[in-house]
């Protein structure tokens, strides 16, 4: 062959080969963008879900957010309620206690709050005697006993009625009727 056929033929082989490579280059760099592309679109659509997440939490915690307001100020009441009930006096205490110390023979007529820690109490008796049992029922120092003292300012007898009236002021210990 000639030198001159040779080397065109070698530079269309040449060519070719740079043809080829420059195809192959091509088809990578393609495969590469169309990979890079579609990395990118897959990124964004879990973006998209994230944020879609994310608003929808938002949105359940701001509809929450009432709520805890309301329960907050429940537990704020809630408080407040239980300091006035701790601070608060239970009479229905002092009654159940009276209604143990009465003996037969005694009608309590009233009941009078003086203090936090002071009752008068009035009514009447069969006589002298009941009444000074009754006072002495109310004084003993009982071990857990609400009653820390008594003081009878006031006995009259009523001969008509047959019966003697009277009024008691009780001392009470302190704190006795709170729970």
């Amino acid at each position: 062959m000639p030198l001159e056929t040779q080397q065109a033929q070698q530079k269309e082989d040449t060519q070719r080969q740079f043809t080829k490579i420059s195809l192959v280059i091509l088809g990578v760099f393609l495969l590469l963008t169309t990979s890079l592309v579609l990395y990118v679109w897959l990124q964004n659509r879990q973006i998209d879900k994230i944020h879609q997440a994310i608003n929808k939490e938002t949105t359940t915690v701001r509809s929450l957010a009432e709520i805890e307001v309301l329960g907050r100020t429940a537990s704020a009441r809630l408080e407040e309620i239980q300091k006035i009930l701790k601070n608060n006096s239970h009479y229905s205490i002092l009654l159940e206690r009276i209604a143990q110390k009465v003996p037969p023979g005694v009608v309590v007529t009233d009941l009078t709050v003086i203090g936090p820690d002071r009752v008068s109490l009035s009514g009447e008796a069969d006589g002298y005697l009941v009444i000074a049992k009754f006072v002495k029922a109310v004084s003993l120092g009982e071990e857990g006993s609400i009653f820390k003292g008594v003081v009878v300012p006031e006995v009259k007898y009523d001969g008509q009625a047959g019966k003697a009236r009277f009024v008691l002021d009780i001392s009470l210990q302190e704190g006795a009727l709170q729970e």
